[in-house]
């Protein structure tokens, strides 16, 4: 479940991460079919907040992140636009280059401080074997191109 690209929500951004569902969707699809992808706003229009889902980017972009956060181990903390801080239980984090995956019941945020801690935590996604409560991850560029192509495991 990706942020819509229309503004919405109460802080009434855009999400620029949509395209990273196709990332999550590769891993997911080994060994299910039976998903979809939808937006945000759908799945606050057809009330389908019981479903198991993977929540893609954090709350500005997408408010069902900013619905559930507080449910997370790790989560987004402040009460004010824009929110650019990661709390867990042992630290925090406002690096933009910073991502979670965190895990609450049926649901798994997958977010950054930003766009680049987005893609970090997507990349970890798709290549850690992930059983613990949540990820911290550090978005690298190791080729230099300016874009996110690795990370490291913070906590």
């Amino acid at each position: 479940m990706v942020g819509s690209p229309d503004q919405h929500g109460e802080d009434q951004v855009r999400a620029r991460d949509g395209h990273l569902a196709g990332e999550i969707g590769l891993k997911l699809g080994k060994n299910r079919l039976d998903f979809e992808t939808v937006w945000d706003t759908q799945v606050v229009r057809d009330e389908l907040f019981d479903e198991n889902m993977v929540v893609i980017g954090g709350i500005l972009t997408n408010t069902v992140t900013k619905k559930f956060n507080e449910d997370f181990p790790a989560y987004f903390s402040g009460d004010s636009f824009p929110y650019r801080e990661i709390k867990t239980p042992k630290s925090e984090y406002t690096d933009p280059d910073i991502g979670i995956i965190a895990r609450k019941e049926n649901k798994i945020m997958v977010a950054g401080v930003r766009n680049t801690g987005t893609k970090a935590a997507v990349k970890a996604f798709q290549q850690e074997d992930f059983d613990k409560d949540y990820l911290v991850v550090k978005g690298l560029d190791l080729d230099g191109d300016g874009e996110i192509d690795s990370y490291e495991v913070i906590e």
